[in-house]
């Protein structure tokens, strides 16, 4: 039978050097996904989400410092040598990025991008694979295979040069979708077609998706778990339609209350300097619930029914 875990990030930390000081972008993180599960990071701009994407796939700079554990199908990525690391990724974790006109080469057309890759990591002949990239096009909704496919990154709106890094996960493969900010800068009419084809692309492959987003609306549509990350750390993971309805940690109840259906209620303060996070929980600055052990000691994580909250006042 096949293990459900396929991805379990242990008490994983990423620090980095800087002129400022030591920043610590990720602090003792733990997570799990199952195989053909959705999980989605959300937080504010800064809080780690993406160093956690890029740790994963072993793609952070070499004087990044990076303790703790992944372990991909049983195996610890972070023991693994260089060319083990490209063979997963080329096989079996897919990423769509952020920026898509960047991830993209701006001096060769789409079309042939695509076909280059499979050509070289699915050894099929260049017309076979040209069929390939247009048929996912096709299915994902692109107007105009043809057109599309012979067309330059910067011939194309960023909504279609996201469509077109969403149609590589088609013939891809890939047992981890991770899709990082896959929506943002997007209008909302895009942010929903996106995120459907997000879901069909997933619903075609059977693949896991690490989701990382900013937008609760396209967590919740596309995620069953959802993790709240504020400054470098896990505050709260739960069901993400429990975490939505019923949020625990003060952070995640701030977030919500900023969204525009319940009212634009902004969070007071801003997040802490990565630099120098204050000590005890480090929310408390911005918590309106904070007591004396907050300012000192930092909050455990603790279970409560089916969710997880960093938070003295369900210790």
């Amino acid at each position: 039978m096949q293990p459900r875990t396929l991805l379990s990030i242990e008490n994983l930390s990423v620090t980095f050097p800087t002129r400022q000081g030591r920043v610590e972008a990720v602090h003792d993180m733990s997570l799990s996904l199952n195989y053909g599960e959705t999980l989605a990071v959300v937080g504010e701009t800064g809080s780690g989400k993406s160093v956690v994407a890029t740790a994963l796939l072993r793609l952070l700079p070499p004087y990044a410092l990076v303790i703790g554990r992944i372990i991909w199908k049983g195996r610890d990525l972070l023991e693994l040598s260089e060319k083990e690391m490209d063979d997963i990724r080329a096989n079996e974790i897919c990423s769509i990025w952020q920026n898509a006109a960047l991830a993209l080469n701006p001096v060769s057309t789409v079309g042939r991008q695509l076909t280059a890759w499979l050509c070289r990591f699915r050894d099929v002949s260049p017309s076979l694979a040209a069929g390939m990239v247009k048929q996912s096009f096709q299915r994902l909704g692109l107007a105009d295979p043809e057109t599309v496919y012979c067309s330059y990154p910067f011939q194309l709106s960023g909504g279609m040069n996201q469509r077109v890094l969403n149609a590589t996960a088609l013939f891809y493969g890939a047992s981890l979708l991770i899709a990082d900010e896959p929506t943002k800068g997007l209008d909302t009419a895009l942010v929903a077609n996106v995120a459907a084809e997000i879901k069909k692309v997933q619903e075609e492959t059977g693949s896991a998706l690490f989701l990382i987003t900013h937008d609760f609306h396209v967590a919740s549509y596309l995620a069953e778990k959802t993790a709240v990350m504020y400054a470098g750390q896990i505050v709260e993971v739960a069901p993400t339609a429990e975490l939505i309805a019923a949020p625990h940690h003060p952070y995640t109840q701030g977030l919500l209350a900023g969204l525009p259906e319940n009212g634009f209620q902004p969070l007071p303060g801003s997040p802490p300097a990565a630099t120098d996070p204050p000590s005890g929980c480090r929310f408390h600055p911005r918590c309106k619930y904070a007591a004396p052990i907050c300012q000192t000691a930092e909050p455990p994580g603790q279970e409560v029914g089916r969710r997880l909250v960093r938070c003295w006042r369900f210790c």
